[in-house]
């Protein structure tokens, strides 16, 4: 009978922890400062599995597209039909004359003002669209983060999971 209820308990677990909520230890450098470097643990939301559900800004565990070996912990920054400028340091826009103006909600809108005779498109050559089905991810420590600035887009059937907290040990 303590058999029967063990297999009973560790199968409900098993399908608890595959399907809806799990803990994860998370290491690396390219969340940093939203995860630690070593040894921090995440609680993980496998209900936004195959990208089911998730949005702009969420950080998110997908299979590294490279090594599907690998896992990789990023936040999407790019979503279907975003525009996404794959370097977006002052060198990539150097020379234009750019106007940012901060809305109410916070966000900024930029303007690029340049003249009729220079060619625009030669500084925004490296870009990318996201295509339906994929997102564009980043780690937040931009230096330090082999994300989709390497590898591209990650198709959303490669998410299994969005992170929903995090915390340092």
């Amino acid at each position: 009978k303590v058999v029967s209820y063990t297999i009973r308990s560790m199968a409900a677990l098993h399908m608890f922890t595959e399907n809806f909520i799990h803990l994860s230890e998370t290491s690396g450098e390219s969340m940093l400062p939203a995860l630690g470097f070593s040894d921090d643990w995440a609680i993980i939301d496998r209900r936004y599995k195959f990208g089911r559900n998730v949005q702009m800004g969420d950080i998110i565990v997908s299979r590294k597209p490279t090594e599907p070996d690998h896992w990789v912990t990023k936040r999407i920054t790019g979503m279907p039909g975003d525009v996404i400028l794959i370097d977006p340091s002052k060198n990539a826009l150097q020379g234009l004359n750019i106007d940012g103006t901060e809305t109410d909600d916070g966000t900024t809108t930029i303007k690029v003002k340049t003249n009729a005779n220079r060619r625009l498109s030669s500084n925004f050559d490296n870009y990318v669209i996201v295509p339906e089905g994929h997102c564009w991810v980043t780690g937040d420590n931009l230096s330090g983060s082999l994300d989709s600035r390497t590898y591209s887009v990650i198709p959303m059937g490669l998410i299994s999971a969005k992170l929903i907290y995090g915390w340092y040990m």
